[in-house]
């Protein structure tokens, strides 16, 4: 601490805010607070935007959207420094907004439990009880719709301004939480693996899970918000296994490929990683022996994964030949589709943009020209490879013959 009022008695306020990050701890956090917001306007934007985003964690949720508050305030009213401060703005609504939104969380889980020890019968519950009740109610709706709105207003705001990665992964992680909270799978799915793809990404460059270090606890990755603070391997784990989720009870099909290679995807719940390979491996069959356990895990979203998985075999089928036909017949044997099924599946699977072709009804056959594209598992890309090899050698040989 004698460090920091010594840089700020001297006005190097570059040195002070440099070094906040490093020095705080939750002894002192208070009087790091007081000391960044003595001065706040004195310092340059882009220390302000990179110091908050790094102490915010050490603050409960109330006090760190008022330090982020105060930080846009100086920002906008910065009169000392030229320039276009405008992502830093976005950088700090963007994580002001994602606050909000586990704010709603944490009000809404206090609120069940107060509710739970205040519970009295029905039978002698008064009219004065119930009216407070639905006030308080009513106050948690007024709060949760301003997190709600205020991240909506971010999401679309922001949609089309240009950022750098690590603000543009901070916008995919707000937009899936905001998608999450509306039970938009589909929108929720295409920004959290973005997100995810993002931690990967850093994770290549830095070796994040530190597995020499002897802490198999924590990455040194991105957070949930920012890239300058950690996220725990649990904490990782719980957003590996939403993206899996919601990508199997969505309506759109994705590159489950892409899924599974991610980091600790192995960790994940045995039970909800073995009904994302079935899936991923179209095993229809499999999926309708074990239908009862998916409603127990999935519930009403059962039903969507049962024909996800007839769709995904059919385009795993389409993969598999080696014209671009497939017979009836062998799409009824492997996915175990009746013959008054048969047609109106295939119809769909046009109609969803699997792939484009034509059904031949008399000949009862399929005929497709394009297949929804997918990543290639190893076995499939050994063999791609295998064929192109092939295929060099024998131009090789080709050309050396016209040479002679």
């Amino acid at each position: 601490m004698e460090t920091l009022l010594s840089f700020s008695q001297n006005r190097m306020w570059h040195h002070l805010t440099f070094n906040i990050p490093t020095t705080i701890t939750h002894s002192n956090k208070q009087q790091i607070y007081d000391l960044f917001l003595s001065n706040i306007f004195q310092y340059h934007p882009i220390s302000i935007t990179e110091c908050i985003t790094k102490i915010c964690r050490f603050y409960d949720t109330n006090k760190a959207i008022d330090l982020i508050n105060k930080g846009l305030d100086a920002i906008k009213d910065s009169h000392m420094y030229s320039g276009e401060f405008n992502s830093l703005v976005v950088e700090l609504e963007i994580y002001k907004s994602v606050l909000m939104l586990e704010k709603d969380d944490k009000d809404v889980s206090m609120s069940i439990e107060e509710n739970k020890n205040e519970e009295v019968s029905s039978s002698i519950c008064s009219n004065v009880d119930v009216g407070k009740n639905a006030c308080k109610n009513q106050d948690l709706d007024k709060n949760i719709v301003s997190g709600i709105s205020y991240a909506e207003k971010c999401v679309f705001e922001f949609k089309n301004i240009e950022m750098n990665d690590k603000v543009f992964s901070s916008y995919n992680f707000l937009s899936y939480k905001y998608y999450e909270k509306g039970g938009d799978y589909e929108n929720c799915v295409w920004k959290l693996l973005k997100y995810m793809k993002y931690v990967q990404k850093c994770s290549d460059n830095s070796n994040v899970c530190n597995n020499n270090s002897g802490d198999n606890n924590t990455c040194t990755i991105t957070s949930d918000v920012t890239s300058n603070i950690n996220i725990s391997k649990e904490s990782y784990l719980i957003l590996l296994e939403k993206l899996v989720k919601y990508s199997l009870i969505s309506k759109n099909f994705y590159n489950f490929t892409e899924i599974n290679t991610l980091h600790e995807f192995d960790k994940i719940s045995p039970l909800l990683k073995q009904y994302f390979q079935l899936v991923q491996e179209g095993n229809s069959k499999q999926v309708e022996q074990n239908y009862q356990q998916i409603e127990q895990l999935f519930g009403n979203h059962a039903l969507t994964i049962r024909k996800k998985v007839y769709y995904v075999g059919l385009i795993n089928l389409c993969f598999s030949q080696t014209t671009r036909s497939i017979s009836f017949k062998q799409i009824q044997y492997n996915l175990n589709v009746s013959d008054h099924d048969i047609n109106s599946f295939l119809l769909e699977a046009l109609g969803l943009g699997l792939l484009k072709g034509k059904i031949d009804g008399y000949n009862k056959m399929l005929y497709f020209s394009t297949i929804v594209p997918r990543c290639l598992g190893e076995e499939e890309l050994d063999k791609m490879r295998w064929k192109f090899g092939n295929w060099r050698s024998k131009i090789e040989e080709v050309i050396e013959m016209m040479e002679k």
